[in-house]
Formats: structure tokens, C-alpha cells, sequence
């Protein structure tokens, strides 16, 4: 009887050990599943949020970028309107081009009045600038055929009634300056030994007469190709050496040389067939250029 009753105890016992066995093993398999779903809410939510903050990142680059195109079109579109306007406005270059002067009428520097008190010295082609440059207001000791050696003694020119020298004539002019072209006829002579110490005496004469006086040697002219290639010594590689005398003469006597040869050749360095008469004598339109580049080298 008392061994019934502790078997049924002891049934009891393990009923309730293995209800209780059973109830831990349900709760162990329940709470893993609630952790992982938390884990599984929380990562959801952190996923979330980071997906949000990617959404917003990207919104914000988005913007960035729209922001920044938006900058450089306009950029773009400044640089583009400020290229138009450069191409539409021409520069000054183009609108205005650089005016030069014509070669044959240089702008002057003095008018015709400063010639009042000139003298002109030379052979027939200061006679023709004389004449058709027209300057009639100058004093004018121009001869056909004068060099260096008969402007010091041949009485050429009737001063007052009275026939004198060249340099002797200077005593009975007033002036300031003396423009001297002398050298064509004096190309065939043996030595150029000569034409520069006869032209020295020139000018020490004048320097004589008015020590104060602007002496200008102007250099000798070319010819045309036709003259240096046919003439017997005049030739324009003969008056290129003469002209380098004269140089070196100005220089000793301290005096302005004039190189207006240089606006009277062509790109052979001869006389332009067109502004001379006989390929020597120059032509009115030239006569002229001749007196604008005096006007515009006047000291």
C-alpha cells in the first residue's frame, strides 16, 4: 500500500519534472526567435536609416551637381555671350586700319615758310626741284653741270647785276640753311679723293659766311637701271660709294646728311622708270615727294 502511494509520488514527480523540462525547453526556442527578431527589427531599422541617409546624401549630391551645371552653364553661357560680343565688335584694328602716308605726298612737319631762308646748291636736278617743287621762296645757286670744283670758281650766277661763284654768291643772301646736292658730274672724275675735298670746301665756306647755319648734304639720287647699265660712269653702284663719302664728310664736319636717295628706289635700288624724263631728271609728282621729305626731315 505505502509502496503504491510513493510510486504514484514519485510519477508525480517526474510529471512535473518533465512539465517543467518541457515549459524551459519552449521558452529557450521562444526567446532566440524573439532576439533574432529584434536583431532582425533593429537591422531593419538601421537599414533603414542608412538607406534614408543614402536617399538624402543622394538628394544633396543631386543637388550639388544641378547646382554646380547650373553654375557652369551659366559660366559658359557668359563666356560664350562674351566671345559674341568680342566677335561682333571688330577691334580697332579693323575698323580703323592704320592710315599711312602716300609715297608721294608725305605728311609734312613745317610748311612751305621754312624754306625762306634756304639755299639751295646743285646741278640741273636741283634745278628742276626748284621748279616743279616750287620753291620760289628759296634762294636757289642750282646750275646744269655745277659740281664741287666750280661752285668754289666759276662765276655762274648774276647777283645784282653781277656775275659771281656759288659760294661767293652766299656773301649777298640772307639765310639759316643750306641744302647742297652736288655729285652726278662728278662720278667719272679719276679720284673721289677730289669730290670730297672740293665738297669740304663748300662747307667751310658757308660756315664762313654764317657759322650758325644748318647745312644739310643730301645724298646723290639713283638713276634708272636703264642709265647704270648703259651710261660710261654713271651707275648706281658708283653713286652708292659716293654717297658712303658723303656719310663720312657729314660727319667730319659735323654737319645733317639727308638720305633722300632712300624714297626715290626700287627694289633694285634704282630710279623708277616712271619718275624720271631720261632716267635722271626727275618728274614733277617726284619733285614734289622730294620737297615733302625735306619738310618732314627738317632739323
Amino acid at each position: 500500500m505505502n509502496y503504491k502511494k510513493i510510486k504514484i509520488k514519485i510519477q508525480k514527480v517526474i510529471a512535473v519534472i518533465m512539465a517543467a523540462a518541457i515549459s524551459f525547453s519552449l521558452f529557450a526556442c521562444s526567446s532566440p526567435k524573439n532576439t533574432e527578431s529584434k536583431t532582425e527589427d533593429t537591422s531593419s531599422t538601421v537599414s533603414q536609416s542608412s538607406s534614408s541617409e543614402e536617399m538624402s546624401s543622394s538628394s544633396q549630391e543631386q543637388s550639388e551637381t544641378k547646382t554646380e551645371e547650373k553654375e557652369d552653364t551659366a559660366k559658359e553661357t557668359d563666356s560664350s555671350s562674351s566671345s559674341e560680343s568680342q566677335e561682333e565688335t571688330p577691334s580697332s584694328s579693323e575698323t580703323e586700319p592704320e592710315s599711312k602716308p602716300e609715297a608721294e605726298k608725305p605728311k609734312s612737319t613745317v610748311s612751305d615758310d621754312y624754306f625762306n631762308d634756304a639755299v639751295f646748291i646743285g646741278d640741273s636736278r636741283t634745278e628742276g626741284l626748284i621748279t616743279y617743287g616750287e620753291l620760289f621762296n628759296a634762294h636757289s645757286l642750282a646750275y646744269k653741270g655745277l659740281n664741287t670744283a666750280n661752285a668754289l670758281t666759276d662765276d655762274l650766277f648774276n647777283i645784282n647785276g653781277t656775275m659771281m661763284s656759288a659760294v661767293e654768291a652766299l656773301n649777298y643772301m640772307s639765310f639759316s640753311k643750306v641744302y647742297i646736292m652736288l655729285g652726278i658730274n662728278e662720278l667719272g672724275w679719276a679720284y673721289s679723293s677730289i669730290f670730297t675735298d672740293k665738297y669740304g670746301q663748300i662747307i667751310d665756306e658757308i660756315k664762313k659766311v654764317n657759322p650758325n647755319a644748318k647745312i644739310y648734304i643730301q645724298s646723290i639720287l639713283p638713276v634708272s637701271s636703264e642709265v647704270s647699265n648703259t651710261h660710261d660712269y654713271i651707275t648706281n653702284k658708283k653713286i652708292n660709294e659716293y654717297n658712303e663719302l658723303l656719310i663720312q664728310l657729314a660727319n667730319e664736319k659735323g654737319v645733317q646728311y639727308l638720305n633722300v636717295a632712300s624714297i626715290f628706289k626700287d627694289k633694285n635700288g634704282c630710279l623708277p622708270e616712271e619718275a624720271a624724263w631720261d632716267g635722271i631728271h626727275l618728274k614733277k609728282p617726284y619733285c614734289e615727294k622730294w620737297v615733302e621729305y625735306l619738310k618732314e626731315h627738317a632739323a
